[in-house]
């Protein structure tokens, strides 16, 4: 399964996206073409959306949000 099967497919509670779909998807193609490719940026760039069932993470409170420090988790 591919990252943007979720968003268009609508799996796992998230609603379908085809502007996040198109990303990842293109993400993907070029991962498939070069698999020694890094994408430093990627959660910067192309962030996912929280879950809209377990939020960001499943093991805190629905409405927590990461800040962008190392102890978020």
């Amino acid at each position: 399964m591919e990252i943007e099967n979720v968003f268009q497919n609508g799996k796992f509670s998230y609603n379908t996206d085809k502007k996040i779909e198109d990303a990842y998807y293109k993400v993907s193609r070029e991962l498939a073409n070069n698999p020694d490719l890094r994408f430093p940026n990627l959660a910067k760039d192309h962030p996912l959306p929280p879950n809209p069932v377990q939020g960001y993470h499943a093991d805190k409170d629905i409405n927590w949000k990461p800040t962008g420090r190392d102890d978020d988790y």
